[in-house]
């Protein structure tokens, strides 16, 4: 065998070995075979899961709230430019690298982690992914989520998560359910209050003039609202909407995620407004449109004020809301108007917004403003129970003047003060009779105009 021909045979080993090296490296390398962006999970978890160990993962809420916006926690860089990320999410049935099977689930936006309490996922590391995870069957059942990432065409890391996921036809259901036994429950104290004449109703004036509850009335909220005079009250009825709309999102928000949020100044401001405008109005109402109890007892003990029947009383009433006094007020209407726009931007940006819902100022300004007005329209107005007031305080002092008078066998003169003697054929007491009758005929027209409840003037009748 000649060198040329050694030569020549020389080259099929080293043709071997290289034939080996190529189909080896082909079959050791299938991660350039399958791009991670188009890949599916099976050639996910064939080509790469088994071949990494997890990335952290966790999710940003106690529960993930299904058929909404759920945030998962991923530590891998957004990145940019050339370093940027791309991420997938797949809901499967076991974490197992060698077992996982499912579908992906769609990702709605992808953020650089806002970071925990820990400091486990920072904004610098890690992802925030959005995604809308689809309602199942039971509620909170505990469910798997494998997140990817991609760098480019290269796979660049997993991780997994479990958590109970809530479904929001329940939720809906409870809260609707919590929120008609709350009503059922109030509706019926104050239903087995009215049914019922109160062993007070004498002598406490807010008992006064309350007609007993039918039993369609348990379906009317005006009965929740009425102020001390049975009178619907527009600043409670705003207390009662608020609370009720804050504590059924908090709730809802509650089973949805499992956590609780922190409100925001405007809806503390929204609750503050409210609560402080109908305790303020009730103090301002009660001030101006009240009898003292002195002179109350009084009119009570003599029979003056004529009690109306259990049909003829009446309790609050819708048109209470719009009215004082018979006379239509703009300043409740205001109240009205702007409560239901801010009870209605309220239900639209849901529990989520809660700690960031925000009013404009001029708004959260003319809201509070017409709680001002109100109770300044209140305070300013004509004094009419006051005068009332200080005319049966009048009354029962000339009552004891003529009393007085007709011991001492004397008269009072014209300013009703009590004369030392009188002429032989002057009648005793006629002066100060005269004053008495005079005043108790403008008590009679002044209880009647300003209470609006009948009075009965034989009862104010001095005994011979």
């Amino acid at each position: 065998m000649t060198t040329r021909s050694i030569g020549r045979w020389a080259w099929l080993p080293i043709g071997f070995i290289g034939v080996l090296a190529a189909s080896g490296a082909s079959a050791a390398a299938p991660s350039t075979a399958v791009s991670c962006p188009e890949a599916t999970l099976s050639q996910l978890r064939t080509a790469f899961i088994p071949n990494r160990g997890p990335t952290p993962a966790a999710t940003a809420t106690m529960l993930l709230p299904a058929g909404g916006s759920a945030r998962l926690l991923f530590k891998q860089p957004v990145g940019a430019d050339t370093d940027a990320r791309s991420f997938r999410v797949f809901e499967v049935d076991s974490l197992s690298p060698n077992r996982m099977n499912g579908q992906e689930i769609p990702l709605i936006s992808v953020d650089p982690a806002p970071g925990d309490a820990n400091g486990r996922f920072r904004p610098t590391d890690s992802a925030s992914l959005l995604v809308n995870i689809p309602p199942a069957w039971p509620p909170w059942l505990i469910r798997s989520f494998v997140i990817l990432s991609c760098k480019g065409q290269q796979f660049s890391g997993w991780g997994s998560v479990t958590a109970p996921v809530s479904h929001p036809d329940v939720t809906l259901a409870i809260c609707v359910v919590l929120g008609v036994l709350v009503y059922a429950l109030a509706m019926a104290a104050v239903f087995a209050q009215r049914q019922k004449p109160h062993a007070l109703e004498v002598k406490y004036p807010a008992v006064f003039g309350a007609r007993p509850l039918k039993k369609l009335d348990f379906f009317n909220p005006i009965h929740l609202i009425g102020n001390a005079f049975n009178q619907g009250s527009v600043q409670k009825a705003q207390v009662i909407l608020f609370s009720f709309l804050v504590g059924e999102l908090v709730l809802a928000l509650v089973l949805r995620t499992g956590t609780l949020v922190s409100l925001s100044s405007t809806v503390v401001a929204l609750l503050g407004i409210s609560g402080i405008g109908a305790a303020t109005a009730q103090a301002a109402y009660q001030q101006k449109a009240r009898l003292s109890f002195d002179n109350w007892a009084w009119l009570e003990k003599n029979q003056v004020l004529k009690r109306p029947s259990a049909q003829d009383s009446q309790g609050p009433m819708w048109r209470d809301l719009v009215l004082t006094n018979r006379e239509f007020d703009v300043y409740k209407l205001q109240t009205i108007i702007f409560t239901i726009a801010v009870a209605s931007a309220l239900i639209v940006g849901g529990a989520s917004n809660l700690s960031d819902f925000a009013v404009p100022a001029s708004l959260l300004g003319i809201l509070g403003l017409s709680q001002v007005v109100y109770v300044g329209g209140v305070l300013v107005k004509p004094p009419a129970v006051s005068n009332l007031d200080d005319a049966i305080t009048r009354l029962r002092a000339l009552g004891e003047t003529v009393a007085a008078a007709r011991i001492q066998k004397t008269d009072t003169d014209a300013t009703g003060k009590l004369m030392a003697s009188i002429p032989p054929d002057h009648p005793v007491a006629s002066n100060a009779r005269r004053q008495y009758d005079e005043l108790a005929d403008s008590v009679v027209s002044m209880i009647e105009s300003t209470l609006e409840i009948e009075a009965d003037r034989s009862k104010l009748e001095l005994a011979a």
